[in-house]
């Protein structure tokens, strides 16, 4: 055996997760549409009082792939956007039949919306967030708790993932994020409104799935920010971003959300939480969309954002969480050393390392099959490639130096 290949395969095996023996890997599945989706159920998941008083219950519409044979499938929870103030579930019903057409079960949820006579300062700003983020753990925990019960939609509970656009976006990372763990970070104005909305765990599920745990595998962030960067700790959930660097309502990068042109809540943007999870050695892909605003680009169908969004959050999901024994390579940057960037990327790739002592490197590109299709000698360190005449698809990117050869999945978008 070649000596890049026995590299591919010891970062194949050290990823794999013993617990997927349940989910279905076979080609196609997971990543292609083979399906028709209907609606299965709309259900209640949780209850919980607004802002402005009054008691509200939650209902989540489920998706499912028709005549899926599958055991069991993994689920996506997904949240609308609209800056807590509006909004419905409805509103990602295109992205959740997008998800059960490749056979995962997808439920878009309600959660509540501010309906308080107050300005929003900071504390009030907080409280929506978290208010929201208790609703979302209510409804993975309903799902869990069915999982367990009846299975109506024949859910595997270790694989579910959560995800958003805008205000749905920041409510999902601050599911996968916000725990425990972080109660050292909370800045001391904080405690004191988290406790008022149930905790880490929350208080919108309903009693029977109380004992339920809310942990996801990972994130789909579409335009969405963090209060604090450093609730991202290594060994969480996978993420993949979409932003435009023009974004005026949710940060790019750290920004304040304005009343009346007053800052009164800082965030960090997806391109913030995208460099933080590599710090952690979390696999995260982001999508950075040069001068796209708040999301319109998401809806115009003339341009493939959206297609791309799902598309890598669907390979990521499949490589990195639910059959990495099934992936020809585990791209992880943190394992090898060397990173590319962006990915997916669309006409240009950077490659970086960290060791000094290495000036430069071979870099062959190879089709997923392993036929070599293009390759660059002598690159240095954060050297930028043109890769715009390559077809959109993903690609081995290969790193050879003397004494080792290391291979790494990405992907081009067009």
């Amino acid at each position: 055996m070649k000596k890049w290949s026995i590299v591919v395969v010891i970062s194949i095996f050290t990823t794999i997760s013993i617990s997927g023996q349940w989910i279905n890997c076979e080609a196609g599945l997971l990543k292609d549409s083979l399906f028709e989706v209907k609606l299965a159920d709309t259900v209640k998941f949780g209850e919980n009082t607004t802002p402005g008083g009054i008691f509200k219950e939650l209902y989540m519409h489920v998706y499912e792939p028709v005549n899926d044979t599958s055991t069991y499938r993994p689920a996506l929870v997904l949240a609308f956007g609209g800056a807590y103030i509006k909004g419905d579930k409805e509103d990602v019903k295109p992205i959740c039949e997008m998800f059960a057409s490749r056979g995962y079960v997808c439920a878009a949820i309600d959660y509540r919306l501010f309906d308080a006579f107050k300005l929003p300062d900071s504390t009030v700003i907080l409280d929506i967030g978290l208010k929201a983020r208790e609703d979302m753990i209510a409804a993975v925990k309903y799902l869990k708790w069915d999982a367990d019960n009846d299975n109506r939609w024949k859910i595997n509970s270790d694989y579910v993932f959560v995800g958003g656009a805008s205000s749905g976006a920041i409510t999902a990372l601050s599911v996968a994020y916000l725990n425990e763990k972080d109660s050292v970070d909370l800045k001391d104005w904080m405690r004191p409104i988290l406790e008022d909305n149930g905790g880490y765990e929350g208080k919108s599920t309903l009693e029977f799935a109380e004992n339920y745990d809310y942990k996801v595998v990972g994130v789909a962030n579409m335009l969405g920010a963090m209060a604090d960067l450093d609730y991202i700790d290594e060994g969480e959930p996978i993420v993949v971003s979409i932003h435009g660097t023009n974004d005026d309502v949710v940060p790019y990068g750290a920004g304040d959300i304005k009343l009346l042109n007053i800052p009164v809540f800082k965030l960090y943007g997806s391109s913030l939480v995208h460099k933080k999870a590599l710090e952690e050695n979390i696999h995260s892909s982001f999508i950075s969309v040069d001068g796209g605003g708040h999301g319109g680009f998401l809806k115009d169908s003339s341009l493939p954002w959206l297609d791309s969004m799902v598309n890598t959050t669907l390979n990521d999901f499949y490589d990195f969480v639910l059959c990495p024994e099934s992936s020809k390579v585990a791209n992880s940057a943190a394992s090898t050393g060397f990173e590319v960037y962006p990915n997916p990327a669309k006409d240009f790739i950077s490659v970086r390392w960290g060791n000094n002592r290495l000036n430069s490197i071979n870099i062959d590109l190879l089709t997923l099959d392993g036929i070599k299709i293009k390759s660059f000698n002598g690159v240095d360190n954060k050297k930028r490639l043109k890769v715009s005449g390559l077809k959109g698809g993903a690609y081995l990117i290969k790193f050879k130096t003397q004494d080792k050869v290391i291979a790494q999945k990405i992907v081009i978008i067009k």
